[in-house]
């Protein structure tokens, strides 16, 4: 059996470094590796690639989200496996919230050997199979790693933006102390610190 073709696409040059040497280490052929989804996308309908490992957040311009659409409008068998730091992927602001069906969502911060990045390629291998068959599935259906809503999350992001309650509130499109109450909830139910 021929080694698994892979596209790697990273933007931090040291994390796809180590993935690539990794994934090479266990015989995984990774025909493609860059920081650029534009770049990932021209080039791979030139190859056949069997599976992409991508990050979610790769800067400014087309997210790894975008890019797994993209791959699988070219082929629609390419497994999908997003290696990210992100615990919920709401957390990326992306307004496309459909992850290709099949997808294998991994937290970066939890691979603590090749065997389980081994095992999530594996499966996004197995996914892929039947993928031209599925729809794209939300990612409000992947594993979460809180119990926040959208809204929650997305007052979050706000928050982290460096943006004030009444900017917040204006957004929304709600009162002041709206936010600070909804802040108030998720602070005393969660273990998330602001």
């Amino acid at each position: 059996m021929n080694s698994p073709r892979v596209l790697v696409v990273e933007d931090d040059e040291f994390t796809r470094a180590l993935l690539v040497n990794a994934l090479q280490s266990e015989n995984f052929d990774v025909v493609i590796n860059t920081s650029s989804a534009t770049y990932a996308l021209k080039t791979s309908p030139k190859m056949k690639i069997d599976v992409a490992i991508l990050d979610l957040n790769l800067g400014r311009g087309p997210t790894g989200l975008d890019l797994s659409l993209g791959l699988r409008r070219n082929q629609a068998n390419i497994g999908i496996v997003f290696l990210t730091s992100y615990k919920d992927p709401r957390l990326l602001g992306s307004k496309n919230t459909m992850a290709p069906y099949g997808s294998v969502y991994m937290e970066k911060g939890n691979l603590s050997d090749i065997t389980k990045l081994r095992r999530g390629v594996e499966k996004a291998l197995i996914n892929a199979k039947n993928a031209h068959n599925e729809s794209n599935v939300d990612f409000k259906l992947f594993p979460r790693s809180s119990t926040l809503t959208n809204t929650q999350i997305e007052i979050i992001r706000l928050v982290a933006q460096g943006l004030s309650n009444l900017e917040i509130s204006q957004i929304r499109g709600v009162t002041e102390k709206s936010i600070e109450q909804t802040l108030s909830r998720i602070l005393k139910n969660t273990s998330i610190k602001i």
